[in-house]
């Protein structure tokens, strides 16, 4: 499971990774603001999405 959180003003990438860490410890990784944009970092998730990633299906050998 991919777990990323963006910067919501300029899109820049601030995690991304397998294991979900609180928007707490990302906002103090980078010093609570966007390395981009400068923009500070909200503790609040302001938008969240689900996606489900399709995996191909493997065919069953006869």
């Amino acid at each position: 499971m991919a777990i990323e959180y963006v910067c919501r003003w300029c899109g820049f990438i601030l995690y991304s990774g397998d294991r979900l860490k609180s928007t707490e410890d990302v906002a103090k990784y980078w010093g609570g603001r966007c390395p981009r944009c400068l923009s500070p970092i909200s503790k609040v998730p302001q938008r969240i999405e689900v996606a489900a990633i399709e995996k191909p299906i493997k065919a069953a050998s006869p």
